[in-house]
């Protein structure tokens, strides 16, 4: 929803989190700017919107997983299947 070749240092990051083009409600998300160990995490809401805090310039990384039973991903002999999903961006200031 942001575009994050665009962000700066103390703006907000908003994503959508999609699974089979509906939205993920209830998902953490986290972000961690390269060499710092103190993450930014977030939950979707019922759109499967988070939006997170740029609080310093440099890489980030962003990332999710999204876990369904076999049953519901059609695959009854296995017991959970996730996907994961991750993106990796500079910010304008770095």
């Amino acid at each position: 929803m942001t575009d994050p070749t665009l962000l700066r240092a103390g703006q907000l990051l908003t994503v959508q989190l999609l699974a089979a083009g509906r939205p993920v409600s209830g998902a953490a998300v986290t972000a961690r700017a390269d060499g710092d160990g103190h993450p930014v995490m977030g939950r979707t809401d019922a759109t499967g919107h988070v939006t997170l805090p740029i609080d310093r310039d440099g890489a980030w990384l962003v990332r999710t997983v999204h876990m369904v039973s076999g049953a519901q991903a059609g695959v009854p002999d296995v017991d959970w299947d996730s996907y994961w999903a991750t993106f990796a961006f500079h910010t304008a200031g770095y």
